[in-house]
């Protein structure tokens, strides 16, 4: 929704009202995300958590019968639910105002339900089903097996008259039905025109799209996709214009179509089509680009990501308000949803034909057409078509995907996985979903089931392949958890392993000294990892250099405390890696890892291809170190990245692969270079090795030869592919796919505390700092650990204090994004998210930059308590890493895309102790990539910012400018990515001041616009703004306060009613006993959004008690509730008289008192008690005087209640209060 911003130059924004946009949606996660169950032991339950907006308690994906008969008869009646009668319903659509209209195909009926009640009634055509072409209103007009319908959101119908092949218009108010579009006879053909001048060939499919105001018309028979004007004018989008049907993607009428049926459209203008015929779910941008989403032409029933997914026959499809889509698999008996990114799961039906209801795969539909979801509930309706009615599937709470490992279950209401596994499974990756009506929130987690077998030599053998040998009487197998030395073992018999073995994990113990034969050639893959019990001393031996063993990627070995690990030559020892994760070493103490093999362990980093996107620039570090320079820095060799890449350089004699001068593929940055030529390949910060001869020792262009690379240094490289793919010469053109590679570099692991030494002052511990230097600070480190690490644990307390320690570095990193080429940035603990992918964790083998802040004191130490078990590499757009899930701050992100590739992004963070102005400690500049975009915040004095962190805004608005550019003119957007825990107070506006445009956030996240290279008004940090500001109309207000007397119990209790409260309002409960000349605090509570709330007085005072709230909002504006009094009675039920005086009042050290006795002589004596505001005794006195003096030294200043009883009597003598200053 669109807003002019320029009145009589004033600017100016409408307010817009809309409680479901305003709303959140769910952010789940879950505690454990690698999860090893052993079969046979029940689990501790798997519950999500949810950050974001509750998840309601429905048992999700519930199938019910909505309106029409419970046995699928036929009928045209109209009534309630299941009363009323449908003959073969095809399609609905909805108002927005609570109403459903109905293609009650069978009938030739347009019929109304309303969804509270599902009262149907009939709006257009014979009330005796029959068919024809008549104009006219209500039950006057005629249809001919009316397929599809659309709302267009004010107050008319268009209605694809399949057989009739017509466009229809209903006027809702009226009723009256007229022709939009298409033959009066019903005639069939090709030809566009206006009205009846045009001719359709079995309308099936039509959908109204508002950012057109448009309506366009799925061409079943014509394998077409029409577009139809409000006034009737009919043009061709897509598809072939002689009707030829196919599957080609591409642009208007390059592509093709096979049966066209269902459509939809998102906020954005794109088009979803069920294309049927050819088992696809297509899509189609406002510009007419058609690619293939999910499905293939085969048909099938497989679930899966994009074409790998199957359909039969896929006939009608519709979106939730994530972008979600779901579509009746109609020969499948199915119903299918589609994510965003084309992953296609089963949500519903049996598979066989039927009219059951149900959860999930237990329902059962029958030939299932129509399909429309409700972003208001949050239901999904289905025109179950064969079976005569209209369903109901509940599309809030949670769903998984796939099915859980036998015994275990998951509750569709909660989320919640428990149970007791009874079968042996491989590690799986479970998709977990939470539903509400404003959105979802997707996560995965992975489970594995297991069964632990000890190594006893019971047979007496040292044959590892001997069942008897083992304590589960079976060889281990893949699902199986070995130990060895963990169980005594009386005979010493030491496994041998003479065949290639995979096993789930291997834990070695100190119950037995133990010798692990790997004979020659012979291959074992450990899954998980190995862990060395504290005390433990295991022995690997190799029979020879072709023994193995591989640790698969993912796994995570671990050495605890005092155990040590031999490896004995010849023996290869790998850390594998690929798509699905990295092999890692957890925290080892110094030494841990020792034996003959240890200096040649092999650690691989997989790379990504497959796309032309991946080709680019990867910033990267090593694992192992391969020796020492002359000043005693443990340095690596760079030269294994030749044996799986291309390798180039401006020389032909150093090492690499080209034999004419070349560009550099190998990279390292120099900060203090203060004139750097970056226009140039080699005269940059970015400096050329253009020498490996001498391995570990570099030649670099420029600087000249000698140079190491220690410990820690991060290095740049442009990845072409794998080099076994193709010839030097094919990688070598810019258009060529790098293929997926994997490199492996082989050396000693770094082990222990690591301390950066920039290579090119390899002598001084600090890092460079250069003040007259354009990129002062930068230094390019790496991630040293054969282990990802986690960069939430960097901290400027001491080295003792562990994780990443860091003098006078900044907490934000730059990742390089390898697809869209742009950096992103992360802080340390803000508890926000990187942009552009980027996240706390850092992989192995990954090169980051940091930030230096002065020339003799910034140092940067790594330590073995920084590395994290943190699953990887499962991101597409990561290099490595996998972005957390995060706490729940209060940001905005914002990304701006010229494609689904080239993007880049900033955030917005809402922090009180922001500013506008740039504040190096919260804020993180922007750092340039090499990308096709760039957006970034700017703060008020001019500095561009990747994350801003600013407070909210009071009463006056917060005005952002943002910087955009590209590297082309051409047509880009900006999307509000994320809003997280932002008040519905707050609007978001995008103000574009070229275009004199605005947009609402909130309620359409996307914004198209041109940039022109030619036009400099077009891009640039003056044409956009972001303006954050309250809507008054969700300002907070209180709607009662009210004081009552709790029962059986002397207590008062307040309560007050609110909306639109958040935990930035403060309410406090005030008390008066001296008839509201004073007011003492009773005590406060956190507003939380619950709307009522309550606060008891457990101590009131004799007489009367009068209350009030004092309530802060956001604003700091402090107002009070209207003043409740209550009167509470003496043990003889009268309001006590004050016989009790205090003196000084205020007092500082002591406090005098003065009792009136209520009984004649001298035996009386008083309890005296003290309470603080809260109620809480803190002092209490005996007196056998009438008189008492003491100090009050102990209590802390605030006001205090004073009440004395006669210990005779019990009666009470008097209170009062004093202020102690």
């Amino acid at each position: 929704m669109r807003r002019i911003i320029l009145y009589l130059g004033v600017l100016f924004i409408p307010f817009v009202f809309a409680d479901c946009a305003l709303a959140q949606a769910p952010n789940i996660s879950y505690s454990s995300a690698t999860n090893v169950f052993t079969v046979g032991s029940a689990i501790s339950a798997l519950t999500p958590t949810n950050t974001g907006g509750a998840v309601p308690a429905n048992t999700y994906s519930t199938f019910s019968t909505w309106a029409g008969s419970t046995t699928g008869a036929s009928g045209t009646t109209n009534g309630t639910g299941t009363a009323a009668r449908f003959n073969t319903p095809r399609w609905m659509t909805l108002d927005g105002s609570g109403n459903m209209y109905i293609a009650d195909a069978g009938n030739n009926e347009i019929r109304k339900a309303v969804t509270s009640t599902a009262a149907v009634a009939l709006v257009a055509g014979s009330t005796t089903g029959a068919s024809g072409t008549t104009n006219g209103s209500g039950s006057a007009a005629r249809f001919n097996g009316p397929y599809a319908i659309t709302y267009d959101g004010s107050a008319n119908l268009y209605v694809a008259d399949f057989t009739n092949n017509e466009i229809r218009k209903v006027v809702v108010s009226t009723m009256a039905v007229t022709l939009l579009a298409g033959s009066t006879t019903a005639a069939s053909g090709l030809t566009n025109g206006t009205g009846t001048a045009a001719l359709f060939n079995q309308p099936a499919g039509i959908v109204y799209d508002p950012v057109s105001s448009c309506l366009y018309v799925s061409d079943f028979a014509n394998n077409q996709i029409r577009k139809v004007t409000t006034g009737g004018v009919v043009t061709l989008f897509a598809g072939s214009p002689t009707g030829a049907s196919g599957s080609a993607d591409g642009t208007g009428t390059a592509a093709t179509f096979s049966g066209p049926n269902g459509i939809a459209v998102d906020p954005s203008g794109n088009l979803y089509i069920a294309d049927q015929n050819n088992n696809e779910i297509r899509m189609i941008t406002p510009a007419g680009v058609v690619t293939t989403l999910a499905g293939n032409t085969t048909a099938g029933s497989a679930d899966g990501i994009g074409t790998a997914a199957s359909f039969s026959t896929p006939s009608g499809l519709d979106l939730d308000i994530s972008g979600n889509i779901y579509v009746t698999d109609r020969a499948n008996y199915l119903i299918r949803m589609v994510t965003p990114a084309g992953v296609v799961t089963t949500i519903g039906g049996t598979g066989s034909s039927g009219l059951t209801n149900g959860v999930g795969t237990a329902a059962a539909i029958s030939d299932a057409r129509g399909i429309t979801v409700d972003k208001s509930s949050g239901n999904v309706y289905i025109a179950d078509y064969s079976n005569n009615v209209i369903r109901k599937m509940i599309a809030t709470g949670y769903s998984i995907s796939p099915a859980l490992p036998s015994g275990l279950s998951f509750n569709n209401a909660t989320g919640a996985i428990s149970g007791t596994p009874t079968a042996l499974s491989s590690t799986t990756t479970y998709t977990i979903t939470g539903f509400n009506v404003s959105g979802c929130s997707s996560t995965t987690i992975t489970i594995q089931c297991v069964q632990t077998n000890n190594w006893t030599a019971n047979s007496n053998t040292t044959a590892w392949n001997t069942a008897g040998n083992w304590s589960a009487g079976t060889v281990p197998g893949a699902n199986d958890n070995v130990q060895i030395g963990v169980v005594n073992y009386t005979r010493n018999r030491q496994p041998d392993i003479a065949a290639n073995y995979t096993v789930n994990s291997i834990t070695f113990g100190s119950a037995h000294s133990v010798t692990l034969t790997i004979n020659s050639g012979k291959i074992l893959t450990v899954k998980s990892g190995i862990t060395v019990n504290t005390g433990a001393a295991p022995v690997i031996v190799g029979g020879s250099a072709t023994s193995e063993v591989d640790l698969a990627p993912g796994s995570i070995t671990n050495i605890n405390g005092t155990g040590t690990l031999t490896l004995t030559s010849p023996l290869v020892f790998t850390l594998q890696s690929d798509a699905t994760g990295d092999a890692s070493i957890g925290q080892v103490a110094s030494g841990a890892i020792t034996g003959t093999a240890a200096s040649s362990i092999n650690v691989e980093r997989f790379i990504t291809g497959g796309s032309s996107a991946y080709r680019g620039y990867r910033l990267l570090s090593s694992p192992v170190y391969n020796g020492t320079d002359t000043h005693a820095n443990k340095v690596y060799s760079i030269n294994y990245v030749k044996n799986s890449i291309y390798i180039t350089a401006t020389t032909t004699t150093g090492g690499f692969d080209n034999t004419s001068a070349a560009n550099p593929t190998l990279y390292l940055y120099r900060e203090s270079l203060t004139t750097p030529t970056n226009t140039s390949f080699t005269g940059g910060n970015f400096r050329g090795i253009n020498n490996i001869n001498s391995s570990p020792s570099y030649t670099i262009d420029i600087d000249g030869s000698g140079y190491y690379i220690p410990q820690a240094n991060g290095y740049l490289c442009f990845f072409r592919g794998d080099r076994a793919s193709t010839t030097f010469a094919n990688e070598t053109v810019t258009t060529y796919v790098p293929q997926s590679a994997t490199l492996s570099t082989s050396g000693t692991l770094n082990q222990g505390n690591i301390a950066v030494k920039n290579w090119f002052t390899p002598t001084n511990a600090y890092l460079s700092y250069t003040a007259a230097s354009p990129v002062k600070g930068y230094s390019l480190v790496g991630n040293p650990y054969a282990c990802a690490i986690d960069w939430d644990t960097f901290q400027t307390t001491s080295l003792a204090s562990g994780g990443i320690y860091g003098q006078n570095i900044s907490s934000t990193i730059y990742v390089l994004d390898p697809v869209s080429h742009n950096f992103g940035s992360y802080i340390a603990n803000s508890g926000l998210p990187g942009t552009n992918n980027a996240s706390n964790v850092i992989s192995s083998g990954q090169g980051f930059f940091v930030v230096a802040g002065t020339a003799t004191t910034s140092t940067l130490t790594f330590t073995e308590s920084a590395k994290t078990t943190t699953a990887m590499n499962t991101g597409s757009n990561l290099l490595m890493g996998k972005a957390l899930n995060t706490a729940n701050v209060q940001y905005l992100r914002l990304r701006m895309a010229k494609d689904a590739v080239n993007a880049d992004e900033t955030i917005i963070q809402f922090n009180s102790n922001g500013s506008l102005n740039y504040n190096a400690n919260l804020d993180a500049t922007y750092r340039a990539g090499y990308g096709a975009v760039s957006l970034a915040g700017l703060s008020s004095d001019k500095v561009q910012l990747s994350v801003n962190v600013i407070p909210l805004p009071k009463q006056q608005p917060e005005v952002i400018n943002l910087a955009v550019n590209a590297n082309a003119t051409g047509i880009y957007s900006i999307t509000l990515r994320d809003l997280v825990a932002v008040p519905k107070l707050y609007e978001v506006w995008l103000m574009d001041k070229y275009r004199k445009d605005s947009l609402d956030m909130r309620q359409n996240k996307t914004y198209q616009f041109q940039i022109v290279k030619t036009d400099s008004a077009s891009f640039g940090s003056n044409r956009f703004t972001l303006v954050i500001r309250q809507n008054p109309g969700f300002a907070y207000r209180l709607l009662d306060f009210a004081a009552t007397k709790l029962p059986n119990v002397r207590q008062a209790q307040t309560t007050w009613i609110t909306e639109n409260e958040g935990n930035y309002t403060r309410f406090t409960v005030e008390r008066s006993t001296d008839n509201g000349k004073t007011f003492d605090v009773l005590g406060g509570v956190v507003a939380a959004d619950q709307g009522k709330y309550s606060l008891v007085d457990k101590n009131p005072a004799n007489g009367l008690n009068m209350y009030r709230l004092k309530q802060e909002d956001i604003n700091n504006t402090i107002t009070y509730s209207k003043v409740v009094s209550i009167g509470f009675a003496d043990g003889s039920n009268t309001i006590a008289a004050n016989l009790l005086s205090i003196y000084p009042n205020p007092a500082n050290d002591n406090l005098s008192l003065t009792m009136q006795a209520k009984t004649t002589g001298n035996t009386s004596s008083y309890n005296i008690k003290i309470t603080n505001s809260s109620g809480v005794i803190v002092k209490q006195i005996s007196s056998s005087q009438v008189t008492w003096q003491g100090s009050i030294n102990d209590l802390k200043p605030g006001t205090y209640f004073v009440q004395v009883v006669d210990s005779k009597t019990s009666q009470l003598v008097g209170q009062n209060k004093f202020v102690k200053l």
